[in-house]
């Protein structure tokens, strides 16, 4: 008899990578039917279109469709007006109907941040249904144990764990910690960085993507929304006085960016593109940049996927000063942080005490040394 495997993500943009790895762990399993439930909008197409073979896929179940009456009953409304936490809650909701609807052998979460207080609640509701259902999940979370947290919230959480069949974790230190606690259903799982064969020549690359070839280039490149600080790699192109370092800004632009772009006097040395980029396409244009810019804002964030492929390629990164960030920063000689944006303009303004420490070189990939690296950063 086959097993059912459904993995359940509404929002893809953001949580692709750990969607993707948990895709090849249902693949890897014998027997197994998998099925996807996501939300139909036009990054969720694009990744499906683009990164998932779709003949070992059962079947792709998009929410909206799938739920009709919680439409009709305006069920997204209603959640939005009582609830603090409404992406939380309708997740919940998700979670239990496909439960109910499908009786899967194992749900995988690609991400269990903010549910995780809810696997109390959500564990005996699957026993009272008499359903076997595994759910499977990667938890992001662990960072307030790096930080100063209530001694409630930390219970809590503990207990929470308890209600997952398995919690899959990128940080080696904090999963030994767990499972020396007792919690034998923690699963280390590293950020793996893809192997692509970079291209050596910048040059080509740089004509490929019409980028300056005699400039500095400096920037960012996958979502571009306020979370990650893009306003304030807009407000610096108007504050740099040179006309040797160009801005990227590449990947889907957020509305209230795209607000900014149209009211902000935009200097000439900011390049902007406007589109879903394959992880392929960001790994060619990030091996352009001679400065990755990383000004994210204090909030709560997993491990930032475009600092590792930075350090895939070699290439330097400029960070926000803070959580994992600045313990990168602390670690690494080809990270550096800045404290306000003036720090972060002057860095950028006088580049060359950067770059001049950093030297690429194309011999090898840079991809098990990156991983390396940042699983020692914990320790």
């Amino acid at each position: 008899m086959s097993e059912k495997i459904f993995i359940l993500e509404p929002r893809l943009n953001g949580h692709c990578g750990n969607f993707t790895r948990l895709l090849s762990q249902a693949f890897s399993q014998k027997n197994k039917e998998v099925s996807i439930a996501t939300y139909e909008n036009e990054f969720n197409h694009f990744f499906i279109q683009n990164n998932i073979e779709r003949e070992k896929i059962k079947d792709i179940y998009f929410l909206k469709n799938l739920m009709p009456k919680l439409n009709f009953l305006n069920v997204p409304s209603l959640i939005k007006k009582i609830s603090f936490f409404p992406y939380i809650i309708e997740k919940f909701i998700f979670l239990l109907y496909i439960i109910i609807r499908f009786r899967p052998t194992i749900i995988m979460l690609p991400s269990i941040d903010g549910l995780i207080y809810l696997g109390s609640f959500f564990k005996p509701l699957i026993w009272i249904l008499g359903n076997k259902t595994k759910v499977y999940g990667f938890l992001a979370s662990y960072k307030i144990f790096y930080t100063k947290t209530s001694f409630l919230r930390q219970k809590i959480f503990y207990i929470s764990l308890f209600s997952f069949d398995r919690v899959l974790i990128n940080d080696e230190f904090f999963a030994s910690h767990l499972k020396f606690s007792g919690f034998s259903n923690i699963q280390y799982m590293p950020d793996p960085i893809e192997d692509f064969c970079l291209n050596p020549n910048t040059k080509q690359l740089k004509l490929k993507w019409n980028l300056p070839i005699n400039s500095y280039i400096v920037g960012m490149t996958g979502v571009i929304d306020y979370r990650k600080g893009s306003d304030i790699i807009i407000r610096a192109t108007s504050e740099i006085k040179r006309d040797d370092i160009t801005f990227v800004l590449a990947g889907k632009i957020s509305n209230e960016i795209k607000d900014l772009l149209g009211t902000h006097h935009i200097s000439t040395n900011l390049i902007v593109i406007d589109r879903f980029l394959s992880l392929q396409e960001m790994h060619e244009i990030i091996t352009c940049f001679d400065l990755v810019l990383l000004p994210y804002r204090n909030i709560h964030f997993g491990i930032a996927s475009m600092l590792l492929r930075a350090m895939s390629c070699n290439t330097p990164a400029l960070v926000s000063k803070y959580g994992w960030f600045e313990k990168m920063s602390e670690k690494l000689d080809s990270v550096y942080s800045f404290e306000g944006e003036q720090d972060f303009v002057h860095q950028i303004q006088n580049i060359e005490n950067i770059i001049l420490n950093n030297h690429k070189d194309f011999a090898s990939h840079y991809t098990e040394q990156s991983i390396k690296d940042f699983i020692d950063s914990w320790s």
